[in-house]
């Protein structure tokens, strides 16, 4: 069944973002329908040129190359500002990226940084992140989130939304799935005029640099928020002792003195 959200004819939805992230994927259960080839891929992206597709209810669906395919960085450049200039008149930009050991990747924020950089204006823009194991989903998913707001500070998405990974779906050969998730945040993520004189250059030969940046900014948020959770125990741990109290001895009275109360001196 197609999804509602997607029955708007000239609506268009442009997926970003690097290899492997699941973009087209994503755009085919956003049409409710098979309209991209998607499947696993390691180190380069099944996309390789711009491809857009129209699904049967109207919306029309750009699938991008990735940016960090080393070998292709330019031509995928090159695609993705082809894309951006379509002249749309109602476009929804996303990016998909994939947590890798519980951390977001310094490429990932790179791309989204570079690609919303040569448009010229704050363009309203989504990331999801996708495939989300279920242990990090329950417990790391506010963690992930406060990261990428601190990387893209400057420019931070309006919406994120989390995908859980779907056990057994990649290797079912299966392209597309419906999830509320998925269906909420592209109803939620807000449409834009976007003209071709309003998109730069992408300046791919900054790609290696800003993932440098990022990298030691996630680095440094790491190593802050473990500090934190340690002072977090710490303090926890000293509330949960019992409290020490202190005895003062009383000061040794003069015998004097204290024969002199009981009336013998």
């Amino acid at each position: 069944t197609q999804s509602t959200w997607a029955k708007m004819a000239g609506m268009c939805f442009i997926a970003a973002g690097n290899p492997g992230s699941g973009k087209s994927c994503l755009l085919n259960s956003i049409a409710g329908e098979v309209l991209f080839h998607s499947g696993q891929s390691v180190g380069v992206g099944l996309t390789e040129v711009l491809k857009w597709a129209t699904s049967s209810s109207g919306a029309k669906l750009a699938d991008t190359p990735g940016l960090d395919d080393i070998a292709k960085c330019k031509q995928a450049a090159t695609e993705i500002e082809a894309a951006l200039k379509s002249d749309m008149a109602a476009a929804k930009l996303f990016f998909p990226i994939v947590p890798v050991n519980g951390r977001i990747l310094g490429t990932d924020i790179a791309t989204i940084k570079l690609i919303i950089g040569a448009i010229s204006f704050p363009i309203p823009y989504g990331i999801i992140v996708n495939q989300v194991p279920e242990q990090l989903l329950n417990s790391g998913s506010a963690t992930l989130q406060s990261l990428i707001e601190n990387a893209l500070a400057d420019h931070p998405p309006v919406k994120v939304a989390f995908l859980p990974e779907i056990p057994g779906f990649r290797s079912s050969g299966e392209q597309f799935f419906q999830h509320d998730t998925l269906d909420n945040f592209v109803k939620d993520l807000p449409a834009v005029e976007l003209r071709p004189h309003q998109v730069k250059t992408i300046e791919v030969d900054k790609h290696e640099q800003l993932t440098r940046e990022v990298n030691k900014l996630n680095e440094e948020l790491e190593k802050a928020r473990k500090k934190q959770e340690e002072d977090a125990k710490r303090i926890k741990d000293l509330e949960s002792r019992p409290p020490v109290i202190i005895h003062h001895a009383s000061p040794p009275r003069q015998r004097g003195g204290l024969l002199r109360k009981i009336g013998l001196l």
